[in-house]
Formats: C-alpha cells, sequence, structure tokens
C-alpha cells in the first residue's frame, strides 16, 4: 500500500524561481502582484465611479429610479432642461472618466513598453508568390457541336480549331470532368481515369495559320458510368478542355462547350 508523501512547510516560505532567456531569474508565485492587483484597483475605482454617478437612488443622478422617464427619451437626445435627466455637466463628468481611462490605458502600455522591451518579434512573415509564367498559347479552339448516338454509344464533339503558332499542332487530348480521352497517337502517358479517344477527324496536324473543323469521337458509356453525360437533365451541355500539343511538346489547353444534340430519344 502506497504511503502518502510527507508535506513540511518552509521557513522561508514557498517560491518557485524560473530563470528567463534574458538570465533573469524570477518567482513565479508572486511574480508580478502588486501591479496585478494595482492595476485592477485603479479601473475599479473608475468603474465604481461611473456606477455610483448613475445609478445610486438618492445621488447625483438618479437614473435608475426615474428609469421610465429615462427610457421614454430618444436615442442620443439628452432631453435637455425640461426633464433634466442628462445635463451638460454630466456630459462634462463622463468626459473626465474617458480621459482618465485613455490615459491610464497609454500609461500602462508605456511602462510595459519600458519594463518588458525584451521581446521576440513578431513571428509573421509577408510572403508575396512569385508571378506564375504565362501559358503557352498555339491556338484557339470554340466546339460547335456535340452528338450523341445512343445506337453507336458515343458522343462527337465537333470543334473548330485556329492554329495561331507557327509549327504545326496535334488534338492530343479531350479532358471533362475526371476523366481525360487521350489520342492514340499522342505521347501522352495512360493512367487511371484516362481513355482513348475512339477516333479523330482529320487526324493530321494542323498547319500554323489554319483554321480547321476536328471531330472527336468519345466513348459515351465512360461518360455515363461517370455520370458525366447529361442525359434526362434541364440543360444538355458537354463541355470539357481541349488540349492540342506541337513537335516540342508545348502544350496549349482551350476550354470548349457545346449543346448536346441526341440523334434519337
Amino acid at each position: 500500500m502506497a504511503r502518502p508523501p510527507n508535506i513540511s512547510s518552509s521557513p522561508s516560505g514557498f517560491s518557485f524561481p524560473l530563470t528567463l532567456l534574458n538570465g533573469k531569474t524570477i518567482d513565479i508565485e508572486g511574480y508580478g502582484t502588486w501591479l496585478v492587483l494595482g492595476f485592477s484597483a485603479v479601473t475599479l475605482i473608475l468603474g465604481m465611479w461611473w456606477l455610483l454617478y448613475w445609478t445610486v437612488p438618492g445621488g447625483i443622478k438618479r437614473t435608475v429610479c426615474r428609469l421610465r422617464v429615462a427610457n421614454e427619451l430618444p436615442l442620443n437626445q439628452d432631453g435637455g432642461p425640461a426633464v433634466g435627466i442628462i445635463t451638460k455637466a454630466d456630459h462634462r463628468h463622463m468626459g473626465y472618466i474617458t480621459g482618465v481611462t485613455v490615459l491610464l490605458t497609454g500609461l500602462g502600455f508605456l511602462w510595459a513598453s519600458i519594463h518588458y522591451s525584451g521581446n521576440i518579434p513578431l513571428q509573421v512573415d509577408w510572403v508575396t508568390p512569385p508571378t506564375p509564367a504565362a501559358p503557352a498559347t498555339l491556338a484557339t479552339a470554340e466546339a460547335s457541336n456535340a452528338i450523341y448516338d445512343p445506337n453507336a454509344n458515343t458522343v462527337q464533339v465537333i470543334a473548330t480549331v485556329t492554329n495561331t503558332s507557327k509549327s504545326p499542332v496535334q488534338v492530343s487530348a479531350f479532358r471533362t470532368g475526371n476523366v481525360s480521352f487521350l489520342n492514340p497517337l499522342s505521347s501522352l502517358p495512360h493512367g487511371d481515369y484516362e481513355y482513348q479517344i475512339k477516333s479523330l477527324s482529320p487526324q493530321d496536324p494542323i498547319g500554323p495559320g489554319q483554321t480547321q473543323q476536328v471531330t472527336i469521337t468519345l466513348d459515351a458509356q465512360v461518360l455515363k458510368n461517370l455520370e458525366l453525360l447529361p442525359l434526362g437533365q434541364a440543360q444538355y451541355v458537354v463541355a470539357g478542355v481541349l488540349e492540342l500539343t506541337d513537335g516540342q511538346g508545348t502544350r496549349n489547353f482551350d476550354t470548349i462547350q457545346a449543346s448536346l444534340n441526341p440523334t434519337s430519344t
């Protein structure tokens, strides 16, 4: 059975010394006690000054005893000499209390900054992120139509592509939601949620300065499984990102969308 510890008093009283980073040793047990008590007493006197001035029955101002009259006064209106609840002398008196409060607060901050100057700097920093490089612009694309063929179970996205670069560009992928349809002729990697474009017409690259209409045929079953085919919804719209690349591997991204037109219902 464990025995209780033997506790005896110290002739010098309890102390809890602590060495600060600046080498100074303080006693936590009584450190700053009179400062806390003194500041609390001064602020208590300020609060009681205001409280006694306005609320003591039979005192200078009897707002509690005459609460019915005080509540009938409009907001921010004293009532004037006709009512006599709040006068200019009262405003002046409250100005004294406010001035003493502001002065006491300022002296407290000044005293703290002088006696506790060994503080650490603010542990935050302003970091301005670098301006990202503008993405390459090889071409522009705009979808004109999207055709859903339930019999063939395909979706054809028809877009007009204009090559604005100085080298041929090739459609490399169409991305929508979390799925990507890749051109089998491209060198893009194949992974999860990546499928091949069923057919691309025309397959030849688009020459510099040329504008060409391309038809991208997608597997509609993949879109159905991922609930990306807007069947039975209020708006029949197909949208995605058309990716084009040039011979150097520079990639260009254009967001396109078009209304979905089923061949049969």
